[in-house]
Parts: structure tokens; C-alpha cells; sequence
């Protein structure tokens, strides 16, 4: 990823192993797990990987938006979400998006498995600022984006938590270590 990100690291902020998976809001179109129409994705962290959050992307025959080429909004959704995990992460704090650049450099096509992958740029204003990609398994770029957020307070932040769903070994996000 090309713009520097912040500092601080998010095994100074969380404690895990390997490969982490991080909690899903069951209606949300990209990450709800129980949302039929959705995307059903799962984001993760690695240890090896400080400060990226991860997802992988196979995109099926029902987010065409061409023949053979995924819908750019979908696209974006899956990018909306996977800037803004960086961010919380850091911060231990929700936030709402309030503006999404995306760069789409080539169609992103049914048949293959993407890495969409997200690092916070900034997390110390009001604004935040989160920075991704989405890759194929060769590594070549296909879109690249920047999202600006911002937080919600800690009262909103442990409200929403109370809505969201930790699977057996997800990471606990807005709990005390």
C-alpha cells in the first residue's frame, strides 16, 4: 500500500494470533452473516501483517453489473467496510463514513478470488482517514481507495457492540484486554 499509515500498531491496541477473525452485524449487506442477499464476508487480521485488515472477495454471478464483471458498487461496499475496520481497531471506537474515493483500474471479474486488503492513514482527528486495495492471488492491482469516517462516540460504539455477533475465537474488539 502506497500512503504511509499511522503509527501506532494494532498489536499494541489488540493481542492475537495468526489469522483473526473480527466480529459481523448479522443485517449488514457485506459482513451479515445471516443477510441472504449480502455478501457474507469475513475480515481478518494476521499477526505478520500489522496494521492491514484482510477479506477475501469471490465474487458470484449475482453482482455482475456487465457480463463477467462485477458491479462497482459492490465493489465499493466491500471497500467501505474494509477501510473503516483499520480505524476501529486502533481506536476501539465505531464510525460512519463520510466520503469514499475509489480508483478502479481493472474489472474485477467472476471465476477468481480477490484480496481486498485496508490500513489506517489517520486516526488522531475528528476525521479519520483509511486507505485499500483489492488484488488478485498474483498480487496485481485492481482498485485502490481511500475513505474518510468519522467515529462515533464510546456510549454509541458500546451500543452497536451490544448488536453485533462474535463467533468462538473472533476478536473481542470494544472488550478490555
Amino acid at each position: 500500500m502506497s500512503e504511509q499509515g499511522t503509527t501506532q500498531k494494532l498489536s499494541e491496541v489488540h493481542e492475537f494470533k495468526t489469522r483473526v477473525y473480527l466480529p459481523t452485524y448479522d443485517p449488514c449487506y457485506v459482513c451479515g452473516q445471516k443477510n441472504p442477499l449480502g455478501l457474507q464476508m469475513r475480515f481478518f487480521i494476521e499477526d505478520n501483517e500489522d496494521n492491514i485488515v484482510k477479506a477475501e472477495f469471490t465474487p458470484k454471478e449475482n453482482q455482475l453489473g456487465y457480463p463477467g464483471v462485477v458491479h462497482g458498487g459492490v465493489v465499493s461496499a466491500i471497500m467501505d467496510e474494509i477501510m473503516g475496520w483499520p480505524l476501529t481497531l486502533l481506536t476501539k471506537c465505531l464510525s460512519v463514513t463520510t466520503q469514499l474515493q475509489i480508483r478502479f483500474l481493472k474489472p474485477v471479474t467472476i471465476g477468481q478470488t480477490y484480496i481486498v486488503s485496508a490500513h489506517a492513514v489517520n486516526a488522531e482527528r475528528k476525521l479519520w482517514k483509511g486507505r485499500g486495495e483489492v488484488r488478485d492471488k498474483q498480487g496485481t492491482l485492481y482498485i485502490e481507495g481511500t475513505g474518510i469516517y468519522m467515529p462515533y462516540s464510546a456510549e454509541e460504539t458500546q451500543q452497536m457492540d451490544l448488536h453485533l455477533t462474535y463467533q468462538p475465537g473472533d476478536l473481542r474488539v470494544f472488550s478490555p484486554e
